[in-house]
């Protein structure tokens, strides 16, 4: 009896961290995004360039292409946001 209930306990507790891990990291990831779209607006492109991966394709309505292509039209105030 004293096993399951401290079993329960432990999935509790572990139930419990891992949704505040998780709300973490959404928080996390959404003051990223906000980030990101004030570096846009600033025109940052050093710091998206470090953010984007070199691998990463940008999808608009005018085309699609790649990190550099996109660093560089956000430099030009090609994109606005």
């Amino acid at each position: 009896m004293k096993k399951t209930i401290l079993g329960v306990f432990i999935f509790l507790f572990a139930v419990q961290f891992a949704n505040a891990q998780e709300e973490a990291t959404k928080q996390e990831i959404i003051e990223l995004s906000k980030t990101k779209w004030q570096w846009m607006a600033d025109k940052e492109a050093e710091k998206l360039a470090e953010l984007f991966d070199d691998k990463s394709v940008f999808v608009h309505m005018g085309g699609s292409w790649g990190k550099d292509q996109e660093v560089n039209i956000i430099r030009s105030g090609g994109i606005l946001v």
